[in-house]
C-alpha cells in the first residue's frame, strides 16, 4: 500500500470502498491493513481497561459485517474510519451491556439465596427514558441516523468520543482546535458542543427508533 494512501485514510477510505464494490480482490485486505489499527488505537484509548483482545474482536467483526454488506455504507456521511469504528463500539457497548446484566442478575440471585423466605422483597423498576444514554449504546445499527443529523465531521468525532466515554476536555479541544485557549475557556466550548449535540438527539430521535434499531 502506498504512502499516499496511508497519509491521507479519509481520502482512501473513498477509493477503497469503491474498489469493494466493483469487487476489486485485493480491496478487502487493504481495507483491513489499513484501518485496523487506526480503528482498534481510538477504541483503545476509549477503553483503556478493556481487554485488547475484546477489541480486536470487535473491530475484526465490524470489518466483516461492512464486507458483507458494504452497500450500507454511505462514504458522503461518514468517513471509513469513523463508521468502523461506531460499528465497532456498538458491539463492545452492547458486550458491556450483556455482562453487566449478567453480573447484576447473579448479585440479585445470590442477595436473594442469601435472605432466605422470611422476607418480603419490593423490585423497583425504573423506566426512566435516558436517550443519551440508548443513542450510544445502540450505536450501530443507527449510525446513518447519526449521520444525517450531524452531517458535521467534528460533530460526528465528538459523538464517538462520547459513545467511548471520553471525558477528557483535552480530548475534545484537539477535535474541535481549541487547545491553545484557556482550560476555562476549553471546557466552556466543549460543553456547548456536547449540549447541542444531546438537545440534536433528543429532538430528532425518538424512544421507539432506538428500541426498534437496538
Amino acid at each position: 500500500m502506498s504512502e499516499e494512501i496511508r497519509d491521507d485514510p479519509e481520502t482512501a477510505g473513498r477509493t477503497l470502498h469503491q474498489r469493494l464494490l466493483d469487487d476489486e480482490v485485493t480491496a478487502t485486505a487493504e481495507i483491513a491493513e489499513l484501518f485496523m489499527p487506526i480503528v482498534i488505537n481510538k477504541l483503545s484509548r476509549g477503553y483503556p481497561n478493556l481487554d485488547p483482545h475484546l477489541i480486536q474482536t470487535a473491530v475484526e467483526d465490524a470489518l466483516m459485517n461492512y464486507f458483507g454488506r458494504p452497500e450500507q455504507y454511505d462514504p458522503a456521511k461518514l468517513d471509513m474510519a469513523g463508521y468502523l469504528r461506531m460499528s465497532a463500539n456498538g458491539d463492545l457497548l452492547n458486550l458491556l451491556e450483556r455482562e453487566k446484566r449478567v453480573t447484576n442478575q447473579q448479585s440479585l440471585s445470590e442477595y436473594v439465596e442469601l435472605s432466605g423466605d422470611d422476607t418480603e422483597h419490593g423490585v423497583e423498576v425504573q423506566d426512566d427514558f435516558d436517550l443519551e444514554s440508548l443513542v450510544f449504546a445502540h450505536c450501530s445499527p443507527i449510525w446513518q441516523r447519526l449521520a444525517d443529523l450531524l452531517p458535521n465531521p467534528v460533530d460526528q468525532e465528538i459523538v464517538l468520543l462520547m459513545m467511548e466515554g471520553e471525558r477528557k476536555t483535552s480530548i475534545y479541544a484537539d477535535v474541535l482546535e481549541i487547545s491553545d485557549r484557556p482550560a476555562k475557556e476549553q471546557a466552556q466550548i466543549v460543553k456547548r458542543h456536547k449540549d447541542r449535540i444531546k438537545k440534536t438527539l433528543k429532538r430528532n430521535i425518538s424512544r421507539s427508533e432506538v428500541s426498534e434499531n437496538g
